[in-house]
């Protein structure tokens, strides 16, 4: 079960260029993940442990979750412009690029 956390960071360190971005880490172990440095002002924005997430899990079964429906549209028309009909051409080229 994966442990998740959020971080804001004050100022953009100098050895990146400003942007927009995110950056995700994902590891199976926690020495895998690199480190804040000490100089570095940072917030922790959201924290979610096992618990949590086995909580929010449970919860979802029991009682189903609800979308926001504009949210809803939105991924339906990322699905409309990604996912074709199933074909023996469409099933030709899918798959990682060798």
């Amino acid at each position: 079960m994966p442990s998740i956390r959020v971080y804001e960071l004050a100022d953009t360190p100098d050895e990146d260029v400003p942007n927009d971005g995110i950056t995700i880490v994902m590891a199976n172990h926690v020495d895998l993940l690199p480190t804040v440095r000490s100089q570095d002002e940072y917030k922790l924005l959201a924290k979610h442990d096992e618990s949590d997430l086995l909580a929010a899990r449970h919860q979802a079964l029991e009682e189903g979750i609800t979308v926001n429906p504009e949210v809803w549209q939105q991924l339906k028309t990322f699905a409309a412009q990604t996912l074709v009909e199933a074909s023996a051409l469409s099933r030709s080229g899918a798959g990682p690029a060798e």
